[in-house]
Order: C-alpha cells, then structure tokens, then sequence
C-alpha cells in the first residue's frame, strides 16, 4: 500500500532497541532480491542482514545493496534505510 495514498490501518507496536540495534526500511525493490540461493525477496534480505548486522549501519546498508544485487541490476525504486542505536 502506498502510505497517504489510500485509507488503511497498520499495525502499531513498540520495541526497545538496544546499543547495536538496527532498523532497516525498505521499499518494494527488494521483493527481486536474491542471495545465496535464498529465495528472492524477504528470505533473501533476512539471510544478508543476518549475515552482516555486526557491521557499522553504512557499511551494513552498502554490502545489502551490494549483496542482494551482485547478480543483477538493481531496481529503479531500491530504497534501503538504516538506523542503528549506538
């Protein structure tokens, strides 16, 4: 769903984070990512985060993008965010 765009109720929760935490956002692209032979999208993205959560949030950001897209182009609406608690 398109947030603004539409009338639609979403899920509220809230979570403590922990120094070393991390918050990734992410549009749509990533539902064409492969990695490792997960399969592509969520699987895909969960696989590489785990993969890389130790690292410094700009580095974590850069190596899913780089990751997640090695095989591939990269979609034109790839959008990933990353907020870590430090």
């Amino acid at each position: 769903l398109l947030l603004g765009v539409v009338d639609a109720r979403f899920a509220c929760s809230t979570h403590k984070l922990e120094p070393g935490d991390k918050v990734l956002l992410y549009t749509d692209g990533v539902d064409h990512a492969q990695f490792e032979g997960e399969a592509p999208g969520m699987d895909s993205l969960l696989a590489c985060a785990r993969r890389h959560r130790g690292l410094p949030v700009q580095e974590f950001v850069a190596r899913l993008a780089r990751d997640l897209f090695s095989g591939g182009s990269v979609p034109d609406d790839l959008t990933l965010l990353a907020l870590e608690r430090v």
